[in-house]
């Protein structure tokens, strides 16, 4: 029996002894921490390339606050804090004085041109190569209606001189068309091959009114055609009282391959003016072209002034009288 408990007692002690060794003493190595937090919590760049870090979202979501007692919604309506009155401006006051107007100015759109003047008497034949070289010739070629009926400069295309003296008004017009049909008279002439002038007489005194009044002038000259014995003639319809065809202008027509001419005199009596050196007149010459010579139709107009309307004046364009 005591071998046995000596046995025994030799075993503990021998397991008492192993047990000592691995708790403690230089030969047990360092612990190793676990790989996941090391790379969680490591701020260095030493991470392990196999190690995944862990991304930690923190929703810290506060729990309920007590209110303060100071900003705590009243039950009840609050009680209305007298306003101070205040007195009432006098009359005698400062008074309101609204901005002036802006004034709207439209300029004249069209070219400013001139006419020269000439000491004698042109003849009237249509070529007006006897006058042309005492002034300046201008185009006619702002396709200003029917646009699409124009197919290009030999269709429709000008260019006019104007000249003067004390008694008489020179026009010169040479209009490129390749069709020549005029087949209308009176107040109709304009749906037929013709001359159109507008001339605005107080060009200053209405310089920026947009609409047509009595000393605005619409007149139209028709070259007539020899082919069906139709004379060459001229109609005023502006201003609307004093419409009427005007039997003392004196027209000519020369016609050329593709090409003509139209010449007129016109008296500065039909518009009431008393020509001076200088005198500065609204102004537009428009050449109307039909191309079909079996019915009257207005299909085309040029003109001188790009942006002409019939009712706005400002659009016309201006000539001055020279000497």
């Amino acid at each position: 029996m005591k071998r046995i408990i000596t046995v025994l007692a030799a075993v503990l002690l021998v397991c008492l002894f192993a047990t000592a060794c691995s708790i403690g003493g230089t030969n047990n190595p360092a612990a190793t921490p676990n790989m996941t937090l090391t790379a969680l919590f490591d701020t260095s760049n030493n991470i392990p390339a196999t190690v995944t870090p862990i991304y930690v979202v923190v929703t810290n979501t506060p729990g309920p606050t007590a209110i303060p007692t100071d900003t705590l919604v009243p039950t009840t309506p609050p009680t209305a804090t007298a306003v101070p009155a205040t007195a009432v401006p006098t009359a005698t006051s400062v008074p309101y004085n609204p901005p002036p107007p802006t004034p709207v100015i439209m300029e004249r759109y069209g070219a400013l041109m001139k006419a020269g003047y000439i000491s004698f008497a042109p003849v009237i034949d249509g070529s007006w190569s006897d006058w042309v070289n005492y002034t300046t010739q201008y185009p006619v070629t702002a396709i200003v209606y029917g646009r699409n009926h124009w197919t290009g400069a030999d269709d429709l295309q000008a260019s006019y001189a104007a000249t003067w003296d004390y008694t008489y008004l020179y026009i010169g017009v040479k209009v490129h068309d390749d069709v020549y049909a005029q087949n209308a008279t009176g107040a109709n002439i304009y749906k037929g091959d013709s001359i159109e002038i507008l001339l605005d007489k107080d060009l200053y005194g209405d310089y920026y009114t947009q609409y047509l009044s009595s000393d605005d002038y619409q007149l139209g000259i028709s070259g007539g055609n020899p082919a069906t014995g139709k004379s060459p003639e001229a109609y005023l319809w502006f201003p609307s009282g004093s419409a009427t065809s005007e039997s003392n202008i004196s027209i000519a027509l020369m016609q050329e391959a593709g090409t003509y001419h139209i010449e007129a005199r016109i008296p500065w009596s039909d518009f009431g003016i008393n020509p001076t050196n200088g005198l500065h007149l609204g102004f537009a010459v428009s050449v109307n072209d039909d191309d079909d010579i079996t019915q009257n139709v207005q299909q085309t107009m040029a003109s001188s002034a790009p942006y002409r309307s019939l009712v706005d004046p400002t659009t016309w364009g201006e000539i001055v009288l020279t000497k």
